[in-house]
């Protein structure tokens, strides 16, 4: 009883009946299979990394209008003079978003120039993520 060096010891191999054997050392589906479990998985997190990317650049062009907004009333009283041009002046300034002018708010308050903000973010791919998330931004830039 000597053994080689160099060679492993022989499996035992499971005996199946030859349908059920033949199914189960093919190969050809392999990747097929693989490819169905990962991929939803793949697809679901690519989609979420686009839709909070989208929030987060939307939170941030809310915050900046409304910054720009509250620094004009006090720098530029010509262009910014009532409510209704500081919400215009707000929605002109967001980067290429379609804001209402409703979205903006404006009152004069102890800290300054106030211009607040809240919109209702609704996700672009409803099936993933069926609710909606109210930004907010304020800015009080001092007179």
């Amino acid at each position: 009883m000597s053994r080689r060096f160099g060679r492993s010891p022989r499996r035992a191999r499971i005996r199946l009946p030859s349908p059920l054997q033949a199914l189960f050392d093919s190969r050809n589906a392999n990747v097929a299979i693989e490819f169905a479990i990962s991929a939803p998985i793949f697809l679901t997190v690519l989609f979420a990394i686009f839709e909070f990317g989208q929030l987060l650049w939307t939170a941030s062009a809310l915050q900046f209008a409304v910054e720009e907004a509250s620094r004009c009333v006090t720098v530029r009283p010509a262009i910014c003079a009532d409510a209704a041009s500081v919400q215009t002046y707000a929605v002109n300034t967001a980067a290429g978003l379609n804001f209402s002018s409703s979205v903006f708010s404006f009152a004069v308050a102890a800290c300054g120039n106030r211009v607040t903000a809240s919109f209702p973010y609704v996700f672009a791919t409803p099936a993933l993520f069926p609710y909606s998330i109210t930004l907010t931004a304020q800015s009080c830039f001092p007179q």
